[in-house]
C-alpha cells in the first residue's frame, strides 16, 4: 500500500506552499476546510432509498443477477436535486 499511496500523492493536486517530494516527508494538513454542508442528510437519504428499492426488488422475487431499470419520482425539488 505505500506505493499505491505514494502514486496517489504525486498526482494530486497541492498547493505549492504544501507540495513536497514524498507523502513520507509532507507535513501533515492541520488546517483544511473540509465543511460539507448536507453531505450526511443527503446519504442517508440515498441509503433510505437505495434500502426501498432493495427491499422492493426482493419482495418482486428480482433475480439478484438481473439489472432493472429504477425510475424515481418526486414532488419535493431538494431531493430531486440529490438524485440528478
Amino acid at each position: 500500500m505505500p506505493y499505491l499511496t505514494e502514486e496517489l500523492y504525486q498526482r494530486l493536486p497541492h498547493p505549492a506552499a504544501l507540495r513536497s517530494e514524498s507523502i513520507c516527508i509532507s507535513k501533515f494538513p492541520v488546517n483544511l476546510n473540509l465543511a460539507f454542508d448536507g453531505v450526511k442528510e443527503n446519504m442517508d437519504k440515498t441509503l433510505l432509498t437505495v434500502k426501498a428499492i432493495r427491499s422492493q426488488l426482493a419482495a418482486l422475487n428480482v433475480a439478484s443477477n438481473a439489472k432493472p431499470t429504477i425510475f424515481l419520482q418526486t414532488d419535493n425539488s431538494e431531493l430531486r436535486a440529490v438524485f440528478q
